[in-house]
């Protein structure tokens, strides 16, 4: 979300006039919020989810004076994709997840197991006990003409090539930086086929409404291909 609004109050300052006619410049950009989201979600390659609720961003904006904005430094933009797509992803890693702390068993609590209960099956929650379908390695094939299309250099894809591809999901940022981090598998800021695979892989479990791991389980793992795979190092 930190992007998305600086990017978006970037665009806002960018708009307004040199010297007259502000207040109309501005109350015309904030009734027209909503295809502003649509534009630099797709110029600059945002999801839309993670943009603030439209209705909420135009009440606070009018209390605002556009022309007062700053001009977002390439530098420091810079800097935020590095934190956002590096070094968060290997924090968000850190944090303890919801699925590692000890739950009592449905039996001690209620001597019955309820139908509504939260049941815990090796640690998942209710929707990631139906999760074993996807716990298994990538079909690495499917993914392999994606892959191809975006541009590999030496069988890899640098972030934001492999970025353009993960946000057509339109998945938020975060869901997306934990992608990112469970699927770079050697942790050195590029996909292979295999990595990309398992990101695509992962996108699509998270759109069927399951969790995902907190931790890449060992059978997830992308099974390499013995005659080797074009794009693949």
């Amino acid at each position: 979300l930190a992007k998305v609004h600086a990017i978006l109050m970037d665009h806002l300052y960018s708009q307004m006039p040199s010297f007259f006619g502000h207040a109309k410049e501005q109350a015309r950009l904030i009734a027209n919020l909503k295809p502003i989201y649509q534009e630099l979600a797709t110029s600059r390659g945002l999801p839309l989810g993670d943009f603030p609720d439209p209705a909420m961003m135009q009440s606070r904006l009018a209390a605002l004076d556009f022309s007062t904005f700053q001009h977002l430094k390439p530098e420091r933009l810079a800097a935020l994709e590095e934190l956002l797509t590096k070094d968060l992803p290997k924090l968000l890693q850190q944090v303890p997840d919801e699925q590692d702390r000890p739950v009592a068993k449905v039996a001690q609590v209620t001597g019955t197991a309820s139908p509504f209960a939260v049941m815990k099956v090796s640690g998942a929650t209710e929707r990631s006990g139906f999760n074993s379908e996807w716990h298994r390695p990538p079909d690495v094939k499917q993914y392999e003409a994606d892959f191809l299309s975006l541009g590999p250099s030496e069988g890899k894809l640098k972030g934001n090539q492999a970025k353009a591809k993960l946000v057509e999901s339109k998945l938020p940022s975060n869901v997306l930086h934990q992608i990112w981090g469970l699927a770079d598998l050697d942790d050195d800021g590029m996909l292979s086929l295999p990595e990309f695979a398992l990101a695509m892989h992962l996108v699509q479990m998270k759109l069927g409404g399951h969790d995902l791991p907190s931790s890449l389980p060992s059978e997830m793992i992308p099974v390499p291909d013995p005659e080797g795979d074009a794009g693949v190092s």
